[in-house]
């Protein structure tokens, strides 16, 4: 029940977000980046697996930040999605005295309005008035870790493989609900040299 209800509550606020649009008096621009911003599969590379990182910088207390929601795009033809994992950055946050601190959803979506995308979403739980009093996340850290299958290598002499990881929808919200604006984005980008095919030595 509490699930749902947290479900709901999350929804209503990011819902609530897309009405009206708040300034905010944060001195420095929040960054959502995905981290390493480029990475070069190895030259046989089917199969294997790799881990990107979706980090928030240069929150300030100020932003009063309590909830973060983003659609991050690849390639499903070079790569499956094999977990999701919540970062530890928004839970050191806690505004509950035990856990779970954190409301943590992930979806994995192959198609629709966006395209094959990851969307995920966080929310430090509110204390038991309904309230967050507070402290407020601060600095840098990790949102969510999301782990990929290489499923797709060309051969040559056929061309290198890429797709970016790129930010659709991003929304960040504060105690109050409004959403934060001062943001940019910084996307990733993926790629995988072709195989090359063994050569024959004729004797």
């Amino acid at each position: 029940m509490k699930k749902i209800y947290m479900i709901l509550l999350l929804t209503t606020l990011f819902s609530a977000s897309l009405l009206i649009v708040y300034p905010t008096s944060a001195s420095s621009t929040i960054i959502l980046r995905v981290e390493p911003q480029q990475y070069i599969g190895p030259v046989s590379y089917v199969n294997e697996t790799f881990s990107v990182n979706v980090t928030i910088n240069n929150v300030e207390t100020t932003d009063r930040l309590v909830g973060v929601h983003f659609r991050l795009s690849y390639d499903p033809t070079l790569l499956e999605v094999l977990d999701v994992q919540e970062g530890p950055f928004l839970a050191q946050f806690n505004q509950t005295p035990t856990p779970p601190y954190t409301f943590f959803v992930s979806y994995i979506e192959e198609d629709g309005l966006y395209g094959p995308h990851i969307l995920v979403g966080e929310m430090i739980l509110p204390n038991e008035t309904g309230q967050w009093p507070g402290p407020f996340p601060q600095g840098n850290g990790t949102i969510a870790t999301i782990t990929f299958k290489a499923n797709y290598q060309p051969v040559s002499p056929e061309p290198a493989a890429s797709c970016n990881f790129t930010f659709l929808e991003v929304e960040l919200l504060d105690a109050d609900g409004n959403e934060i604006v001062d943001y940019i984005t910084e996307d990733g980008y993926y790629e995988v040299s072709p195989l090359h095919a063994p050569t024959l030595t004729l004797r």
